[in-house]
C-alpha cells in the first residue's frame, strides 16, 4: 500500500538522520552498518549541519571512518525531505567521485525510496570539463588530465553536481538563498591527492 509506505518515510525523516540512514543503508547495501563510537558524533553533525546549527564544519578522521558514505546518504535524506536541494560535492579523485554518484543514483532509484518519496526518476548528465590553464597544466605534470563533472537531477529540479577539483563549476551554486531552512551544500571529500 503506496499511503503506508509514504507514512514509514515520513516517519524516518521525523526520527532524523541516523534512523533514517540506518533503515536505507541495510535496504541498499542489503547489510547492517556497524555502528563504531565515531559514528553518533558524525550523525549528530549531519543533523546540526541539516537543521542550520552548524554552517561550516571540517571532518578530518581517519579513512574508512564511514565519512563519505554518510556524506551520500545525507544527500539522499536531504533530497527525501526537500527535493530542491543543491549540492556540489568534489573531490581530487575523479574515481571516487564516479563511485559516489554512482552510490547516489542507486539510493535515489531504489523502488522503495521513489515509493516514499514520489521521486520517480533522475536525470544523470556526464560531461568533459574545460579547465583553467593553472589546474590543466599542474594535472598534465601529474598525468591526471581526466576532468569529468556528473549531474544528478531530481524529478523536482533538485541537483548534486560531482566536480573534481579543478573543473569547472560556473553557473553551478549549493543551496539556495530564496528558499527558507536547509536546502544544500557543499562537500568537498578528499580535497588534497596527498591528505592523510
Amino acid at each position: 500500500d503506496n499511503d503506508k509506505i509514504q507514512l514509514i518515510g515520513q516517519v524516518l525523516l521525523q526520527r532524523g538522520f541516523k534512523d533514517w540512514f540506518l533503515f536505507f543503508f541495510k535496504l541498499v547495501e542489503n547489510k547492517p552498518f556497524e555502528i563504531e563510537l565515531i559514528h553518533q558524533d558524525l550523525f549528530d553533525l549531519f543533523n546540526d549541519i541539516e537543521t542550520g546549527k552548524i554552517l561550516r564544519q571540517v571532518v578530518n578522521i581517519a579513512p574508512r571512518s564511514a565519512k563519505t558514505t554518510l556524506s551520500i546518504y545525507f544527500i539522499a535524506y536531504c533530497f527525501a525531505k526537500n527535493p530542491y536541494c543543491q549540492f556540489i560535492y568534489t573531490s581530487y579523485s575523479q574515481d571516487l567521485l564516479a563511485d559516489n554518484s554512482r552510490r547516489l543514483a542507486n539510493i535515489l532509484t531504489n523502488t522503495i525510496y521513489t515509493k516514499m518519496y514520489l521521486l520517480n526518476s533522475i536525470e544523470e548528465e556526464q560531461q568533459l570539463n574545460i579547465i583553467d590553464n593553472f589546474w590543466s597544466e599542474y594535472l598534465k605534470k601529474n598525468n591526471d588530465f581526466k576532468i569529468t563533472s556528473k549531474k544528478i537531477t531530481t524529478q523536482a529540479g533538485g541537483i548534486c553536481l560531482f566536480a573534481s577539483i579543478g573543473s569547472q563549476i560556473t553557473g553551478f551554486g549549493f543551496g539556495d538563498r530564496n528558499r527558507k531552512g536547509f536546502n544544500g551544500c557543499l562537500i568537498i571529500d578528499d580535497g588534497n591527492k596527498n591528505a592523510l
